[in-house]
């Protein structure tokens, strides 16, 4: 069974949420029954969840840091996406890897990035408890994403490396996240948190409650190894063959027409077939 492998090393916000809308949806007939897409962020960009408060005050500390900002179709909280190798993975609803208990792949998917990073030489383990993710998000420093651990997540040293959101749409499974590789996933507490006292606490939970594959390892791999040590664990969980790929003439055409739905003042992401708006 062959499936499609897509290599970014570098792309901007707005583009990279409708690469992954755009592939979630697999507009390509045949659909692939499971794609992989690995890619990174230039410049750093804070992206918030589909319902998450946008405010002028958030906007103005963003930019203050440099940072660029986008709304991600998936829920959860805020992830400042910076020394990190953000993944994708679509699964079309008659794919025979489609399941449609979320749990159940959430949980399939992350069990595939774990044996992808023990090709690395990380021994991993994924979070066993249930966590209530809606009373953890309402505590003092719950704005951040990395701040709580979902049941089955990944994690090293007890602590999360690789943090994920999905979202079930009409024509299949859409799952991204974060894969840690060094510490500026910290400075996002300098965006939710004006109070010192806050901001001290923040990042002491994120210090915690994290860890990147920098202090797994010892060092930083270089991108294209750990994106195809994914590869090898997808490839080897799922059964499936993933294909160097690249975006088709089709793809690119609505990438270009959703990239402006990502804007985070535009509140919850509306996708049409044909626009933006």
């Amino acid at each position: 069974m062959r499936g499609r492998f897509l290599l970014h090393p570098a792309g901007d916000g707005l583009w990279n949420m409708a690469v992954d809308a755009v592939l979630a949806r697999g507009i390509l007939s045949p659909t692939p029954p499971l794609t992989l897409r690995c890619y990174a962020w230039q410049p750093a960009t804070l992206s918030l969840g589909h319902s998450q408060v946008w405010t002028e005050e958030l906007a103005s500390r963003a930019h203050e840091m440099g940072l660029a900002v986008v709304r991600r179709e998936t829920g959860g909280r805020a992830v400042l996406h910076h020394e990190e190798l953000t993944y994708c993975v679509c699964i079309p609803v008659d794919s025979p890897f489609h399941s449609s208990s979320l749990p159940e792949a959430y949980n399939r998917i992350n069990s595939a990035l774990a044996a992808g990073l023990r090709h690395l030489g990380v021994e991993p383990s994924q979070e066993s408890r249930k966590v209530d993710l809606a009373a953890a998000y309402r505590r003092e420093t719950g704005g951040l994403c990395f701040a709580a651990t979902a049941q089955s997540e990944v994690l090293w040293d007890g602590r999360k490396l690789v943090g994920s959101a999905q979202r079930q749409l009409r024509e299949g499974l859409l799952q991204h996240g974060s894969l840690i590789t060094g510490p500026a996933h910290l400075a996002i507490s300098r965006l939710f948190f004006t109070e010192p006292r806050l901001q001290e606490a923040a990042t002491a939970k994120l210090r915690r409650e994290t860890t990147t594959l920098e202090e797994a390892l010892g060092q930083r791999p270089a991108f294209e190894l750990i994106a195809h040590a994914l590869q090898r664990g997808v490839e080897e969980s799922f059964g499936i063959e993933l294909h160097p790929d690249e975006l088709r003439a089709e793809e690119q055409h609505q990438v270009e027409a959703w990239c402006q739905a990502f804007r985070p003042e535009h509140g919850a992401v509306r996708l049409s077939s044909t626009t933006g708006d």
